[in-house]
């Protein structure tokens, strides 16, 4: 089954930012990881300080995700 492949082989988070292909995709691909990684972990705020680059997010865009949704700030 593709799922189960999928998860014991998952793409590179380079090759799937580069497959997102409009800004309110790149939002909720952004919103989807911040939940799923969390911001307990130096790597997972690493992992996701460098996420909005990928997707082409301006830091004004980032700001205005977290205001509106209330996701934790990556510091």
């Amino acid at each position: 089954d593709g799922f189960v492949r999928e998860l014991d082989s998952p793409k590179p988070i380079t090759l799937l930012a580069s497959e997102v292909d409009s800004p309110e995709l790149a939002e909720q691909f952004y919103v989807v990881s911040v939940l799923a990684a969390g911001v307990e972990s130096e790597a997972e705020k690493a992992h996701l300080r460098m996420l909005p680059s990928l997707l082409k997010l301006s830091p004004e865009m980032v700001d205005a995700i977290h205001k509106k949704t209330g996701l934790p700030v990556i510091a």
